[in-house]
């Protein structure tokens, strides 16, 4: 009897801690987005830009003092044609926060950021294997009357990155990696709902498609580069590339 009754114990226990398990957020899974909040049309006002870290799919964004602590220092800036304009970035209870003057003769702005400072990960439960995970995350700043149809994919790039071709009713983006296009690989639309949908992007990288509601929207790429390496004192097998690129669509289209 005491045999079963600790047979029970512990497989009750395996149940709940298994339960556990499934419940709590992969740290692979999480990523670098932006949402930026314009000022209105105000070009004398300030911009706001909200980094956050979890996963918008998920509608989880860590916190100051907890997971938002595993963020190393970002590098951020505003591309304005050729020129690269670095900005400061200050953390908040749940996001990190940077802001900067709208008035430029260049509109749309490209604002892009990189985090390379995270530690090496043992992620083989995942797959993955030891890899120095980097993050990479991009937005628009638009000012009035943007043309947001025709923009140029910009000379300074992160290592991988997503880059808006045209944002009408269809959506065009390119990705590159180390500055070629990245053909045939995985792209990923999160909606503001936790509605998600994969594409592929073709031989030049490109990727079209129609978003079915209005709202805040994440893309997302990811690239394992089989590139071993030694950071910090510890030895990769691979550098785990993620990006993405963050957009508010105005209206609904399918």
């Amino acid at each position: 009897m005491k045999m079963n009754m600790k047979r029970h114990s512990y497989v009750r226990f395996m149940t709940v801690l298994i339960g556990l398990l499934a419940l709590s957020p992969l740290a692979e899974a999480h990523y670098l987005w932006i949402e930026s909040q314009p000022s209105q049309g105000k070009t004398s006002a300030p911009s706001q830009v909200e980094i956050y870290y979890g996963e918008f799919e998920e509608s989880l964004r860590e916190k100051a003092g907890g997971r938002l602590d595993e963020v190393g220092p970002i590098e951020t800036w505003l591309l304005n044609s050729s020129e690269k304009v670095e900005i400061t970035v200050q953390k908040k209870e749940n996001y990190f926060e940077t802001t900067f003057d709208e008035a430029s003769t260049v509109n749309p702005r490209l604002i892009q950021l990189q985090e390379l400072t995270r530690p090496v990960q043992d992620w083989r439960a995942y797959d993955i294997g030891i890899a120095k995970p980097n993050y990479y995350a991009g937005a628009l700043v638009l000012g009035p009357d943007a043309d947001i149809l025709h923009l140029s994919v910009p000379a300074h790039k992160t290592a991988l990155g997503i880059y808006p071709v045209s944002l009408g009713d269809e959506l065009i983006f390119q990705v590159f990696f180390k500055d070629t296009p990245f053909s045939n690989a995985k792209f990923n639309v999160h909606a503001p709902n936790g509605w998600s949908k994969e594409y592929k992007t073709d031989e030049s990288g490109t990727v079209r498609f129609r978003l079915p509601w209005a709202g805040q929207y994440v893309f997302e790429v990811i690239n394992l580069e089989k590139k071993s390496g030694v950071f910090q004192g510890v030895s990769y097998e691979a550098i785990r590339h993620r990006a993405t690129f963050s957009w508010k669509a105005p209206g609904t289209s399918r």
